[in-house]
């Protein structure tokens, strides 16, 4: 859980842009993991809503609602929104 979320806030520094091997070259990549850019996004709350459900035995669905009015800017999907 600790090294997915860890993931989640680095790679949220580039969740709008498209890096691939085409268009970048790495080697001249200047890389770093945590910036003013990185943060926790929908994937850190609701991973962390299911990890409450599985070990604490609650319901996924009320806790996931639960955790997303508690951080309402972490990103969510328009489906999710809506449901």
């Amino acid at each position: 859980m600790t090294g997915a979320i860890i993931g989640d806030i680095v790679g949220s520094q580039f969740e709008k842009i498209n890096y691939t091997s085409k268009n970048m070259m790495f080697k001249d990549f200047n890389f770093h993991y945590f910036t003013d850019s990185c943060n926790p996004t929908d994937d850190s709350v609701l991973s962390i809503a299911v990890g409450e459900s599985i070990i604490n035995n609650k319901d996924l669905s009320v806790l996931l609602k639960e955790y997303a009015k508690k951080y309402p800017n972490a990103g969510y999907g328009s489906s999710f929104i809506q449901w």
